[in-house]
């Protein structure tokens, strides 16, 4: 029961997350994502109340229909095997906004931003259910869970804290933002360059389709590097101050330490099989400076 009311108020919270100043497609694909159970149902109540407090009557319907539609679909085919395919939800998610949005669209007599925003829209639908499913599925493989399964919950840390955005502390500090600063801070310095950079440029591509203009991803992508070289300085700082004493045990845990970095890199750098040249480029130099 505590499963689904915190579903309810994750459901409120991703329904305020505004993308393109005026469309907000992942408190319906968070509703998809539940399933058609208890849990799915109280993510959903709390996507449609959130879009009342967020949009006027008009303007929240679209979402809220667009709720109603996607969860009800997904409701009737539960427990089927054609509900527990992968892309299932993601694709009743894009046509629930498709069928709803399209009434919109033609209003504006299909203009060319009007229908350029209305297929980004059908595309963030689609991939958010996909990263929703992929974090509550409760895989165990350790292969899902380095690579699909670590974008999901970027993804999905990203979207949760955009809802925050708009709350505002003392001298108009957002909420959002700064935690999504110190996540990033956090992955750079516990993880390395790697999942630092992964952590800056994620939260920054959903900040800046929100209104950033490119601006977040520049500035939590080097934050998240600025974070692990911080934490490579300290590293090799240790190292060769015992190196220097000639402990060989001390000498021993830092290049352990570097060895386990090494691998655990190897697995962030599979993800991105089309960045070869990087990885043989950076990648084998650092290795090398590990085996020297």
């Amino acid at each position: 029961m505590l499963f689904c009311a915190i579903r309810g108020i994750l459901g409120f919270v991703i329904s305020q997350a505004v993308v393109f100043e005026e469309y907000s497609p992942f408190g319906v694909a968070f509703a998809v994502s539940g399933g058609g159970g208890l849990a799915g149902l109280l993510g959903a109540v709390g996507v449609a109340l959130g879009y009342l407090r967020l949009w006027q009557l008009a303007d929240s319907l679209k979402y809220i229909a667009g709720t109603v539609v996607a969860f009800t679909a997904v409701y009737a085919f539960r427990d089927t095997e054609t509900g527990e395919k992968k892309f299932f939800a993601p694709i009743v998610a894009a046509l629930a906004l498709a069928c709803v949005g399209f009434v919109f669209i033609a209003g504006m007599n299909f203009s060319t931003s009007a229908v350029t925003l209305f297929v980004c829209e059908i595309i963030l639908a689609f991939s958010a259910t996909y990263f929703y499913t992929e974090v509550f599925s409760g895989r165990d493989e350790s292969e899902n869970f380095s690579t699909a399964h670590s974008i999901s919950v970027l993804a999905f840390m990203a979207t949760v804290l955009l809802g925050f955005s708009g709350v505002r502390l003392v001298g108009g500090l957002s909420v959002g933002r700064f935690a999504a600063m110190a996540a990033v801070l956090l992955a750079g310095y516990s993880g390395g360059f790697g999942a630092g950079a992964a952590a800056g440029v994620t939260m920054g591509l959903v900040f800046d389709i929100s209104g950033g203009g490119g601006f977040y991803s520049m500035s939590y992508g080097l934050c998240g590097l600025a974070a692990a070289f911080r934490l490579a300085l300290s590293e090799s700082g240790a190292f060769h101050h015992s190196y220097q004493r000639g402990d060989e045990n001390v000498a021993a845990a830092p290049r352990e330490h570097y060895a386990a970095r090494a691998r655990r890199a190897d697995n962030l750098w599979s993800v991105r099989r089309g960045c070869g040249n990087f990885r043989t480029g950076l990648g084998g130099a650092w290795h090398e400076y590990l085996g020297g």
